[in-house]
């Protein structure tokens, strides 16, 4: 956050912190204390990364939203670019870009398709991308960076209140896709993402709602032909792992 903020093209900094009792977002604060462009807003409750996220927005007027993962690291340069190709663009949706691991590699979620009962169960998953063009449409990107027009955001209705946590990056960009909108990744621009600082915390919790929400999406997102009829059976599927995940990883855990 602290990189992406050196950005020229950044003119307001938001942090909403879901409940935590961490002290993380105190020593946040304390790092962006002289920067007038910085506001924290402390909840009483933890409504999920979406709700919070559209708090945010709510709090500023800025014409371009950046929503930035927490375990997420990024260049000034790399937002004040990524920026100049969304205002470019013809009907810009969601923007990415190559999100990597801290090895380097490129993470599968940069260019992926949005799932479906049909696709998880038959394939593909991945999208086909020629890695050498830089900017290309994809139906979905990473959700550990994304940017976004407000007035595109507004049209939405920003973020779907009811995923609390996980698919509700995949939810926004299926929705900019039906509202006429092209999602675009650029693929010679890139983020390091360190993997998730909330599933550390409390993986089991994690697990369920990964679970629970990918089901909830593929029933409000049907791709093809026959997903609904296939989705009670794939959502029992992934009620049960869901389950198996979070009691295998709290019996590990103790």
């Amino acid at each position: 956050m602290r990189r992406a903020a050196g950005a020229a093209s950044v003119s307001a900094i938001r942090l909403i912190d879901n409940h935590s009792n961490d002290g993380v977002p105190e020593r946040v604060a304390a790092l962006f204390a002289d920067d007038s462009r910085f506001s924290m807003q402390k909840r009483a409750d933890n409504p999920g990364f979406g709700t919070a996220c559209n708090q945010g927005a709510a709090s500023c007027d800025s014409d371009w939203l950046l929503f930035l993962n927490p375990d997420c690291d990024v260049d000034p340069e790399t937002v004040d670019q990524l920026l100049a190709r969304a205002q470019a663009a013809v009907n810009p949706g969601v923007i990415g870009l190559a999100s990597r691991t801290p090895s380097g590699q490129l993470e599968r979620a940069t260019t992926r398709l949005l799932p479906s009962c049909s696709r998880l169960l038959f394939g593909p998953r991945q999208a086909q991308l020629d890695v050498a063009k830089p900017w290309q449409e994809v139906e979905a990107g990473s959700g550990a960076l994304m940017l976004i027009s407000r007035r595109l955001f507004e049209q939405l209705g920003g973020f779907d209140r009811d995923f609390f946590l996980h698919a509700e990056d995949l939810d926004l960009m299926a929705r900019a896709r039906k509202f006429g909108a092209q999602n675009y990744v650029a693929l010679d621009l890139r983020a390091t993402h360190h993997q998730g600082s909330s599933s550390q915390q409390r993986p089991w919790f994690v697990a369920w709602h990964k679970h629970v929400n990918l089901a909830r999406f593929l029933w409000r997102h049907p791709q093809h032909v026959g997903d609904r009829l296939l989705w009670p059976a794939l959502a029992l599927g992934l009620m049960v792992h869901g389950v198996w995940e979070a009691a295998r990883i709290a019996i590990r855990r103790q």
